[in-house]
């Protein structure tokens, strides 16, 4: 298989002028380009590299390859999560040089490259669902936490879910049942406010506390 490096170019290049041929296939028209990809393994990762030249169908090929293979593989792992995205926005950088090339105008001695489906009608493109799973759960968490009673401060309003089980919402809200007029770490604090009504408690947790609770507003 040729290495890479630049060779006699016929036709498009004038006789013996020297210029970039494929590390893959030996032909040309190429360009200079490195193609990168990335694995994650939860507690350690790999960063991959295959540099040019590459002739418009070799580059492709690659390209594609090493961006379904990260697609799939690159995720697992909490730098990987953010390293994987930076890996593939860098191929689409340099396949935008390579798309660029006119078909190969002289052939080499190695055969090119199939160069496949194209990403996104690849089953890797199914990848893309990972890091949308983690910001839909993310997203989730947020709003879970903050309707959390355990976030509740004086003034905020709360609704009950169930018989010993509350969740914070909006005053204005129509089912907002009651107003947090205090928050203590015993109920008996509570029994001397004005227009405490009834009470809430979270025990056995890193910060127990006692909300006492009046009629919504």
């Amino acid at each position: 298989m040729p290495g890479a490096g630049t060779g006699p170019a016929p036709g498009p290049y004038g006789g013996t002028q020297p210029a970039p041929i494929c590390r893959i296939c030996g032909g040309g028209p190429a360009v200079a380009a490195t193609i990168r990809g990335h694995r994650g393994f939860v507690v350690f990762m790999r960063f991959l590299k295959t540099p040019g030249p590459f002739c418009q169908t070799c580059g492709t090929a690659t390209v594609r390859d090493m961006s379904a293979k990260t697609l799939i593989l690159g995720w697992w792992g909490f730098l990987s999560f953010f390293a994987t995205p930076v890996t593939l926005i860098f191929n689409l950088v340099q396949w935008q040089d390579i798309r660029k090339l006119p078909p190969r105008s002289f052939n080499g001695p190695g055969r090119p490259l199939d160069p496949g489906k194209p990403l996104l009608r690849r089953p890797a493109v199914l990848g893309l669902l990972v890091p949308l799973a983690v910001i839909i759960l993310i997203i989730v968490a947020v709003v879970a936490s903050q309707s959390d009673p355990s976030n509740a401060a004086v003034g905020d309003c709360v609704k009950q879910t169930g018989s010993q089980s509350v969740k914070i919402v909006d005053c204005s809200a129509a089912d907002a049942d009651f107003i947090v007029l205090s928050r203590v770490k015993s109920s008996s604090l509570c029994d001397a406010l004005p227009g405490m009504v009834a009470t809430y408690s979270e025990t056995g947790v890193s910060d127990d506390f006692v909300l006492c609770l009046g009629e919504a507003p």
